[in-house]
């Protein structure tokens, strides 16, 4: 591949500043701005039904992120919205440490933890290909699972 393109760094430049107007909307909105105000003044870039998508999946992940956090587990689970060509469209939930390294009575209570968790906030999850396992399978085969609104 030839090294003297421009398209990298402005694809780069692109997705930095897509990256950084999704997070800018979201402090807005835990501000206080509407979301149907924030999709009105990007309505130049995304369409409104995808504005409010892209802030009901940040605020899951925001939800979750603190629930992580609050219950300790931070250190054991990561909570992301990976990005796709136009935005993010999922909340991941994944167990981010190795069960050797990780103190036995932390690593066998997990599942239930981060269950409780996700139930008592009426979070749902979804296995990769619909699959339909307990949460404790996420341990099992360290696979995320995606999160939705129950």
């Amino acid at each position: 591949m030839r090294t003297d393109l421009n398209t990298p760094a402005a694809l780069e430049n692109y997705l930095g500043a897509r990256r950084d107007l999704l997070e800018s909307m979201r402090a807005d909105q835990r501000n206080g701005a509407s979301a149907n105000d924030l999709a009105r003044l990007v309505q130049t870039a995304w369409s409104r039904p995808t504005t409010l998508d892209f802030l009901k999946v940040l605020a899951l992940r925001d939800e979750v992120r603190a629930l992580i956090e609050q219950a300790g587990l931070k250190p054991y689970v990561d909570v992301s919205t990976p990005a796709a060509a136009t935005a993010p469209r999922e909340v991941r939930l994944l167990v981010a440490c190795d069960p050797l390294e990780t103190p036995p009575e932390i690593w066998g209570g997990l599942p239930a933890r981060i269950e409780g968790l996700l139930v008592g906030a009426g979070v749902a999850w979804v296995f990769p290909d619909d699959e339909d396992l307990p949460l404790a399978a996420l341990l099992d085969e360290q696979e995320y699972v995606q999160l939705r609104r129950g």
